[in-house]
């Protein structure tokens, strides 16, 4: 025979009449905005675009020294200190800035709102390249873990600027996992695919993986030939079912797929 205190019965009570709610899902409209003042993330690479992250390149880009030519490969660069610059000339950083400039401009005459990293990594010349430290899905954003010893840094401006923002973190890849933003794309908003290639390893697709597979996104896995670094080099959505591609540098039975 179990007894009940008074005190314990209207505890009971009170648990039952405010209980916990897992429903309606985290990703909910309704909860983003009760909870995070608004809706956040996507599963789509071809709707209206709300915000975009961005930097606006500066003097990092000045750590390129023309004077260290790799011949052979079409570059510049110091395999010590990890940086390179493909070409045959160096950075012209006042044009790089009035470029960026005009594209900003671009975007905020469509009504998109422009949020610039806080700051930058000292030393991380690519930083501008935002795509790859941050995946946006449903209901927030998955910072990545990015590859190349020259990029490992970036990844905590773009995560404190997100705090800020209060944009939901939902994942950070971390351990052994490596994963770029650039080589990830959303074919539908029920079907994603990641390009694994010498930026992109098994174990970071792994972790963003168990993030979409929450929302009901199934993750298409294709392996990229050679060094290529990331699929939007040879596949990029421009419409609903509608992609440029590369076809002799993706697999048939990927080729096969996107045709069905």
């Amino acid at each position: 025979m179990s007894i009940v205190t008074e005190g314990e019965y209207r505890y009971n009570q009170l648990i039952k009449i405010f209980r916990s709610q897992p429903e309606p899902a985290f990703e909910h409209p309704t909860q983003q905005a009760l909870v995070w003042g608004r809706q956040w993330g996507c599963s789509t690479d071809v709707g209206r675009l709300r915000l975009v992250l961005m930097h606006r390149p500066g003097p990092e880009v000045n750590v390129v020294d023309t004077s260290k030519r790799l011949e052979g490969i079409g570059a510049f660069g110091d395999p010590e200190a990890g940086w390179y610059w493909r070409g045959n000339e160096g950075p012209d950083l006042a044009a790089m800035q009035a470029q960026h400039d005009r594209l900003v401009a671009v975007l905020r005459q469509e009504g998109v709102e422009v949020v610039f990293l806080d700051r930058i990594a000292p030393g991380r010349m690519k930083s501008c390249y935002t795509r790859d430290s941050v995946v946006a899905v449903n209901g927030g954003a998955i910072v990545c873990r990015l590859g190349a010893p020259i990029r490992r840094g970036e990844e905590a401006p773009a995560t404190q600027t997100l705090a800020r923002l209060g944009m939901p973190i939902l994942h950070t890849v971390h351990g052994t996992g490596i994963f770029e933003g650039g080589s990830f794309a959303f074919l539908n908003e029920r079907t994603a695919v990641v390009g694994l290639s010498s930026r992109v390893n098994e174990e970071g697709t792994r972790q963003v993986e168990a993030v979409l597979r929450e929302q009901g996104i199934e993750l298409i896995r294709v392996h990229l030939t050679g060094y290529r670094l990331h699929i939007d080099g040879t596949l990029v959505m421009i419409d609903r079912d509608c992609a440029i591609i590369n076809p002799t540098q993706l697999p048939h039975w990927f080729l096969l797929k996107l045709a069905s």
